[in-house]
């Protein structure tokens, strides 16, 4: 499950960082970044799917437009040469085991913190 967003100047989003629980709502008005906010878990799967970062965001993606035509369209009133996307995410116990192919105990009695996972785009 998903934890947390966090992105920093990317598009409308000069620096958001938000925790994530079972339920929640966005508010926001016209051109805030709502949707913005919402396409980061598809855009960071989607940079994972490319042999080259950049081609996530300015080619097609499964049947949708490319996201821009410049990557410097993307970076927060284009101020910089980047931007930060990432999540975090609570992995369940049965993948835990899968990938670590160990007794869970082991690994709780090593580290506390196994269940989470950070990925991060700069």
């Amino acid at each position: 499950m998903i934890t947390r967003i966090e992105a920093v100047r990317y598009r409308s989003l000069e620096n958001v960082g938000v925790d994530l629980k079972d339920y929640g709502i966005l508010i926001g008005a016209n051109g805030a970044g709502k949707t913005t906010f919402l396409d980061i878990p598809s855009i960071l799967g989607d940079c994972l799917r490319q042999k080259n970062v950049s081609l996530a965001f300015i080619q097609r993606q499964r049947g949708r437009s490319p996201r821009c035509f410049n990557l410097k369209e993307l970076i927060f009133r284009g101020k910089g040469n980047d931007f930060i996307l990432s999540i975090e995410a609570e992995l369940p116990k049965q993948i835990v085991r899968i990938y670590h192919k160990i007794n869970l105990r082991e690994i709780m009695s090593n580290c506390s913190a196994i269940y989470d996972m950070k990925y991060a785009l700069n």
